[in-house]
């Protein structure tokens, strides 16, 4: 009988490492990579919850 997976434990990005991962985005100007990276970091989303999202999902204040 085969074993079952094994599941990894997330990686999980120090907070400098998250500043230069938006920094980066943001020198190249790649609002939207930028945008949905920092959704993720500030959310705590899944990836699949990422791609499933949206437009008429994002509330705008304003």
């Amino acid at each position: 009988m085969p074993s079952p997976k094994t599941r990894k434990d997330p990686q999980i990005l120090s907070p400098r490492q998250q500043h230069l991962l938006l920094d980066t985005l943001h020198q190249a100007e790649n609002v939207r990579d930028g945008t949905l990276i920092s959704l993720v970091l500030k959310t705590g989303l899944k990836s699949a919850e990422v791609c499933g999202l949206n437009v008429a999902d994002v509330w705008q204040d304003g």
